[in-house]
């Protein structure tokens, strides 16, 4: 991944992670994993993993894109 996404993501991750087990769309995807544990799952353990990746740097466009264009 680039370095500037990367960042991004790695600032974004506290409300990421705060808003991960509510979101249903993740819960679907994630009652696929081996891995899951349940609706408390703690995704601090999927940090690696390259569903989870997507899944936040989706989630971060979706949140940076309902502020206004600023250019």
């Amino acid at each position: 991944m680039y370095k500037i996404t990367e960042k991004q993501l790695k600032d974004d991750l506290p409300r990421a992670l705060h808003y991960a087990n509510q979101d249903k769309e993740l819960e679907q995807m994630c009652r696929n994993c081996e891995e899951w544990c349940g609706k408390e799952h703690d995704y601090s353990e999927c940090l690696d993993k390259m569903c989870f990746t997507f899944y936040r740097a989706f989630n971060y466009l979706e949140f940076a894109n309902t502020f206004p264009d600023i250019y």
